[in-house]
């Protein structure tokens, strides 16, 4: 409120879900990124979700189970243990499949999360960052941030309310053959 000109630095760093170490988690386990205790900076988080088909869904969840599987013997026959990494991806594999089961009426998302930090000098943006990544990486199994330094301009955007425009994930071909059939075009839409 002095009047004096005040000069703000950003950063965006995007999450990807194969960032993410293999682990349970639970409904909080962003809390830390939230919250955060032991940050002491502004952020800006958001997640962007995308519904995927039920068909498609199922697929993925199907191709997720055997590659699991199919890594589990290959290790078995090298005469190797599996990892905990291992198990864990099969059971999120075998309950991906269980909850995409025929009649349960579900669909998948697929989903990316940004996060901005912003402070008044070069110097407190790269304390931050480092503070971001320890932060993610010890408390959260995020085992990588994405920056996106090259445009920040644009990726700051994405924290924004006008992120929630971005386009989301490709459907699969089949997918598109099914909402043709279903006679779901843009000249049939309701304006």
């Amino acid at each position: 409120m002095t009047g004096a000109a005040v000069q703000w630095w950003h950063r965006t760093a995007a999450i990807k879900a194969d960032a993410l170490a293999t682990a349970p988690r639970t409904q909080l386990w962003l809390l830390d990124l939230l919250i955060g205790r032991d940050m002491q900076f502004i952020r800006s988080v958001s997640f962007h979700i995308h519904l995927i088909p039920a068909s498609d869904a199922k697929a993925a969840a199907r191709q997720d189970l055997v590659r699991d599987a199919a890594e589990s013997i290959s290790r078995q026959e090298a005469g190797k243990f599996d990892t905990d990494d291992t198990d864990v991806a099969m059971t999120a594999a075998r309950r991906r499949q269980g909850d995409l089961v025929s009649g349960s009426h579900h669909h998948g998302a697929s989903w990316i999360g940004y996060v901005t930090i912003s402070a008044m000098s070069r110097d407190e943006l790269a304390r931050s960052s480092r503070q971001l990544e320890e932060t993610c990486t010890a408390s959260l199994g995020i085992d990588r941030l994405d920056w996106m330094d090259s445009y920040q301009s644009a990726a700051s955007g994405t924290t924004w309310p006008i992120g929630r425009g971005l386009a989301g994930a490709k459907s699969s071909l089949s997918s598109r053959v099914y909402a043709r059939l279903a006679g779901k075009s843009e000249k049939e839409s309701i304006s």
